[in-house]
């Protein structure tokens, strides 16, 4: 659902901003996308998928005036995190990321990822080598247990 809701609204829109010749998608995906979790694969690889999918739109409507922002989350309170077990490092109230969301998309980003030092950690972990990151992630995940 995370990919294919997503698409199909995303997409629903083209037409018309098409023959517009402007307008302005914007797809919420999460900073998950930027690298696999452990017991997560049914959250981060949706979230991969919508990422490509937008850097793929981002490409082919540039010419027609549409401008495409992906939006990468951290944590956010919301009722799909409330039941979480463990840490949420910074996470944000949901109506300070929807302000910080908002007082960005003027600019018609390409991206938006908040909160920006866990983006930047998250973005940083995922271009470690592969070895070195899922040893990582395996101790994290052993700690928690």
């Amino acid at each position: 659902m995370n990919l294919c809701g997503a698409a199909a609204t995303l997409t629903a829109a083209l037409p018309a901003m098409v023959a517009r010749r402007r307008g302005h998608l914007v797809g919420i995906s999460s900073l998950a996308a930027f690298g696999a979790l452990p017991a997560s694969a049914a959250y981060c690889t949706p979230k991969a998928g919508l990422d490509m999918l937008l850097e793929c739109l981002r490409l082919d409507l540039a010419a027609h005036g549409i401008a495409v922002t992906t939006v990468h989350l951290g944590f956010v309170a919301t009722p799909m995190v409330a039941h979480r077990q463990g840490p949420m490092p910074q996470k944000l109230d949901a109506a300070d990321a929807a302000e910080r969301i908002a007082a960005r998309l003027p600019a018609r980003p390409a991206d938006i990822a908040i909160p920006q030092p866990l983006a930047t950690a998250t973005r940083l972990a995922g271009r470690l080598p592969r070895r070195l990151r899922e040893a990582l992630l395996r101790v994290a995940a052993a700690d928690r247990r």
